[in-house]
């Protein structure tokens, strides 16, 4: 019995990533679904959405199998209360500038978490409209709760 290896090659922000091999020879039972993980190093990054690409091959396979997609990437290496740290519920947003994605802002709340909000054409440029309206309600809501103690 021959054991069956995929391959898989990851693309992201236009830098390919060394090739990974994975093994079949220890799946269990009829399950034909793997999880591939693969690492990349985004610390030089801005925080931001970029593009990814990735490439699953197999013997078996009649051709390989491609993944395109765009990942958010908080970068808090110079965050606001030092190197790698932020302020929990406090927000922030970037204009996203990596090309290969949507335009759009990406929203940060302080604890890792981020949301990307696409441009509406009617904006055109002013990508602050978008981004000050989530703040103005955010601060609404805030005003309601500390009027509320």
């Amino acid at each position: 019995m021959t054991v069956e290896t995929v391959t898989a090659t990851l693309t992201f922000h236009g830098v390919q990533q060394p090739l990974a091999y994975y093994s079949l020879g220890g799946l269990n039972g009829g399950s034909s679904t793997i999880h591939v993980a693969m690492p990349f190093d985004a610390s030089s990054l801005a925080t931001g959405r970029y593009a990814y690409s990735l490439s699953i091959d197999s013997p078996n396979m009649s051709a390989p199998a491609t993944i395109d997609g765009a990942l958010n990437v908080v970068n808090d290496a110079a965050g606001p209360a030092g190197a790698g740290w932020d302020v929990t519920g406090v927000q922030r947003l970037y204009v996203n500038s990596a090309g290969g994605v949507a335009a759009g802002v990406l929203e940060t709340d302080g604890t890792g978490n981020a949301f990307y909000f696409l441009l509406h054409a009617r904006f055109g440029q002013r990508l602050h409209q978008p981004g000050r309206r989530l703040l103005d309600a955010h601060q609404r809501q805030r005003r309601r709760l500390d009027a509320r103690r």
